[in-house]
């Protein structure tokens, strides 16, 4: 994954969760992959996708995985909810 991809998702994700904590609940390596499951918990006090501040809390399940290549990210995928957690803000 492109390292300006990931700085422009932490850059979102902080202006409508700027309160954002992160805490990796498992990491599991073999050979050139990486696999993580991440919990994001964090208050909806800023703009996010033009949805004004709904004061709700809010948790992002994530799931990457991720292969390496000479130390870098070469591949990446993830699952996470977080389309639940936009709705859930816009009521």
């Amino acid at each position: 994954m492109d390292l300006k991809v990931v700085t422009i998702l932490q850059w979102v994700l902080k202006r409508g969760f700027p309160n954002l904590k992160v805490e990796i609940l498992a990491q599991v390596a073999k050979r050139d992959f990486v696999t993580f499951g991440k919990k994001i918990a964090s208050t909806h006090t800023g703009d996010i996708s033009g949805i004004k501040p709904s004061k709700k809390d809010i948790t992002i399940h994530i799931i990457d995985i991720t292969r390496l290549e000479n130390g870098k990210y070469a591949e990446h995928c993830g699952q996470s909810y977080f389309s639940k957690i936009i709705k859930e803000i816009s009521k």
